[in-house]
């Protein structure tokens, strides 16, 4: 038993000196959770408001800038509702007063300026 016991000293030990980052999820499978729920829970909003405050996507505005090329990502590729947190991460908003409320243009303008600033992020 007292090998046993030692032995179990030893496993827990090591466990604990491990990293902490080796029990934390990598930014895109934790975008992708959030992602997911936010818009799982929110299909049926009809306020943007109401979208961007949901807790979800607040996270993901809380990640920072390691988000925004998973958010550039999705808004190319599924057209989703991202224009909130890209302004509250970036501190910038490219949309041009002629194309706000039009969700197709202000990906388009909002993608040229990911491309323009790519490389700063």
């Amino acid at each position: 038993d007292s090998i046993r016991i030692q032995e179990s000293g030893v496993k827990a030990e090591q466990h604990f000196d491990l990293p902490m980052s080796r029990f934390m999820k990598s930014p895109v499978i934790k975008f992708n959770e959030l992602k997911n729920k936010w818009l799982e829970d929110t299909e049926l909003f009809s306020s943007v408001r109401d979208k961007a405050m949901h807790p979800a996507y607040q996270e993901i505005i809380g990640m920072g800038k390691i988000a925004i090329p998973m958010i550039m990502a999705d808004l190319i590729m599924n057209n989703n509702h991202w224009f909130w947190a890209l302004r509250s991460i970036t501190g910038k908003n490219p949309v041009s007063p002629a194309n706000r409320g039009k969700i197709k243009e202000m990906a388009f303008e909002w993608m040229w300026w990911w491309l323009e600033n790519e490389e700063e992020y």
